[in-house]
């Protein structure tokens, strides 16, 4: 399976990596399963969260006895140094090791964030300081928002981002993304290559992000058989011909006014709806599935979307043209049918 060292990390991972959101819906004898399988099968790089409710814990099972053979990642939010060294303390102890190999900010979706993020006593602080005690060996960032993380990689603040990229994100290409991190080091983790599950062909998604120099995935499966089909496909990356870009560009239409990319361009709403939450569900169903989607919160995210007058002014915002106020109906719909189901 082809690795690749991740920028100036000098952490050597393999292309493909297992992303962790979707063991949190796993009980710990299929999520250590899952991980075992990927492990047994080569994979060396391991990424998950502090917010992926018990995802680390189950991780952390999972590799008990073989740490030496990965390289292992996680992430959190959080305003100060203090918040974030607390959560790194938790990551830590949930993984059952002493050191986090990369240890990423989750979530610089906002200026506001990275500023305080880098004022003194903020989250960036804390992540130096558990460097310098060696609980985390290097630092990075994920974000949705693609602007701000070319303004991150130039500011030359992380070692690695974890982006959205798959064949859908050409807004990657149209702005110079791979590019600006080979000339900063900046090592480019793939989040959501399948889209969030709304891309669907494992061929296709895959051959598109292997085909990327210097990117690892980060993938999210739920089942052993996913994990040998990603591996399979790992060790011979396809080639991906004119029938698949065919293929590829009849996706790209049938999803273009509805695939979020979560950036935040719309915002913000005159009546306070979440915008990019609301057209995610689809999303977090797909990962995270009805038990953990489905809170008080959540639900009356997507339902608030009903105050929409349909005054459009998110849809000129948008940069990719989003039919917006037909996604927000279609989402409160998913979320009924889908409430139906589960406690039918």
């Amino acid at each position: 399976m082809q690795s690749i060292t991740l920028g100036q990390t000098g952490l050597k991972v393999t292309r493909l990596g297992l992303g962790g959101v979707q063991l949190a819906r796993m009980s710990r004898e299929q999520a250590e399963r899952v991980v075992r399988t990927a492990l047994d099968s080569g994979v060396t790089f391991l990424e998950t969260a502090r917010g992926y409710w018990d995802s680390e814990e189950k991780m952390g099972r999972a590799i008990k006895g073989r740490r030496d053979q990965i390289v292992l990642a996680s992430k959190a939010g959080g305003a100060t140094a203090d918040e974030i060294t607390e959560k790194i303390d938790q990551s830590l102890n949930a993984l059952g090791v002493d050191c986090i190999d990369l240890y990423q900010y989750h979530g610089c979706d906002t200026r506001d964030a990275y500023d305080k993020m880098l004022a003194p006593g903020g989250a960036l602080e804390g992540l130096v300081r558990a460097k310098e005690a060696g609980k985390i060996r290097t630092i990075g960032f994920s974000s949705h928002q693609l602007d701000l993380s070319l303004d991150i990689i130039r500011d030359d603040t992380f070692a690695s981002a974890q982006l959205p990229i798959s064949f859908m994100n050409v807004e990657n290409h149209e702005k110079g993304l791979f590019d600006l991190a080979a000339q900063h080091d900046v090592g480019l983790i793939a989040m959501k290559p399948f889209g969030g599950g709304r891309l669907g062909d494992a061929r296709l998604c895959m051959g598109y992000v292997l085909s990327l120099p210097n990117v690892a995935a980060a993938v999210g499966v739920d089942c052993v058989e996913h994990v040998r089909e990603l591996v399979a496909l790992a060790e011979n990356p396809p080639v991906l011909d004119e029938q698949d870009q065919r293929r590829m560009r009849q996706i790209k239409d049938e999803l273009g006014t509805r695939f979020c990319r979560a950036c935040n361009y719309c915002q913000p709403c005159p009546e306070d709806i979440k915008i990019f939450q609301t057209l995610w569900l689809p999303v977090y169903l797909a990962q995270m599935g009805p038990d953990r989607v489905l809170t008080e919160q959540r639900i009356e995210t997507v339902r608030h979307s009903a105050n929409c007058t349909e005054c459009r002014e998110c849809e000129q915002r948008c940069p990719f043209d989003l039919d917006i106020v037909d996604g927000l109906r279609e989402c409160r719909a998913l979320l009924e049918h889908t409430m139906a189901r589960h406690r039918a």
